[in-house]
């Protein structure tokens, strides 16, 4: 696509109303951004950008689209050459300009400001960068918010939890939760929304998955589990890749309670499988050794995800399947702590008896009933 094709294709998505095109045209991860910039040759194009293509695009398609194409051209020049603290700025003054056209229209236009914000995410760098996203994203929210001039089926209010997923998205980047503090505070205040449940499916998926992300990122994991959930239940059976990223944090919170998941769903997502099978296998056989290696061999994928230690505390579960094994194989109430310490040297675990009854104390009210004992001599 040539910038010839690019403005006039802008110019007609504006006349038609067509959002979604917008919105594609606008983002910065689609490969026309790159193909923009082959007419510049070696030239830089945002050096060029601003005094070539507005003395040809100037008010030759409406305002603000002319001003949009262009700075869009220069943002993906200066990301192309990896210089992200411009690229960021230059975004930045192009969400402003959008947010100006955004507050005198309705809802067609919300793949559009979607598209715009992804974008300044995508290039926050630094934590006043990250500030800066938070900033824009409240001031989005609050333009969908503040719409009482459309007709109800088109406002732009039907954007305020996709914008409000954002903001959880752009403070999880930042590993700072507070960033989204005002937003939700402005949310919580808003009058007259539709109601959450007819809201698309899409926005309620992906705003439980990201307030499950925060719950879980501030350790609240009754409410992250119960926001997982609802995302898992929720999304559509065919976006197999989102069901998956869900369940990457569903699951180990049910293990948490001692819940493992059952074959046949694991079986539904080979990357999912390839996981967490191992790991289900080594507790339920009781088998230490193999679950240590296993974790130890996940360790690279759960650290970035922030659950290895959520992970690491289903070795309880391990244990208890091994002391289960042994009280079952003894069929007697009152079992030596000596019989459980044969039983983890078997497994290659060698601990003294101390150790052994330490372990063994909490499982008495984890449904293995009887005694462990100390015998004489």
């Amino acid at each position: 696509m040539d910038i010839q094709s690019f403005m006039t294709k802008l110019a007609d998505c504006y006349q038609n109303e067509n959002g979604m095109e917008l919105g594609r045209l606008l983002r910065l991860d689609r490969p026309h951004g790159r193909e923009l910039l082959k007419e510049f040759g070696r030239r830089d194009p945002s050096e060029y950008a601003a005094h070539d293509l507005k003395r040809r695009w100037k008010n030759e398609i409406a305002n603000p689209w002319d001003e949009l194409g262009i700075q869009y051209v220069v943002v993906c020049a200066h990301v192309k050459r990896k210089r992200v603290v411009d690229a960021f700025g230059e975004q930045e003054v192009l969400v402003r300009k959008f947010f100006e056209y955004f507050a005198q229209n309705c809802g067609w236009t919300l793949p559009i400001l979607f598209s715009v914000l992804e974008g300044l995410m995508s290039l926050a760098h630094d934590g006043p960068s990250f500030e800066k996203v938070a900033i824009m994203i409240e001031e989005a929210l609050r333009l969908c918010i503040a719409d009482t001039k459309s007709p109800p089926e088109q406002s732009r209010k039907w954007g305020a939890y996709r914008v409000f997923a954002l903001a959880l998205k752009s403070s999880l980047r930042a590993k700072r939760a507070p960033l989204c503090g005002a937003a939700l505070r402005t949310l919580i205040k808003a009058v007259d929304m539709p109601p959450f449940d007819v809201y698309p499916r899409s926005h309620r998926v992906t705003y439980w998955y990201y307030r499950g992300r925060l719950h879980f990122q501030e350790r609240d994991y009754k409410q992250a589990e119960e926001s997982f959930t609802k995302a898992f239940y929720h999304c559509h059976n065919d976006a197999a890749k989102n069901k998956e990223r869900i369940l990457l944090y569903l699951i180990p919170l049910r293990m948490l309670k001692g819940h493992l998941p059952a074959s046949e769903l694991l079986l539904r997502f080979p990357d999912i499988d390839e996981v967490f099978t191992p790991l289900v296998w080594a507790i339920r056989a009781g088998d230490m050794k193999a679950y240590d290696q296993v974790l130890e061999e996940g360790k690279a994928r759960f650290l970035p995800l922030g659950l290895w230690l959520v992970v690491q505390r289903s070795r309880g579960l391990c244990l208890r399947s091994l002391f289960r094994k042994v009280w079952l194989s003894c069929g007697e109430l009152r079992i030596p702590v000596t019989t459980f310490q044969t039983g983890l040297r078997t497994i290659g675990v060698d601990v003294d008896v101390l150790q052994v009854a330490c372990l063994c104390r909490p499982y008495a009210t984890q449904g293995l009933y009887g005694r462990s004992y100390h015998p004489r001599g």
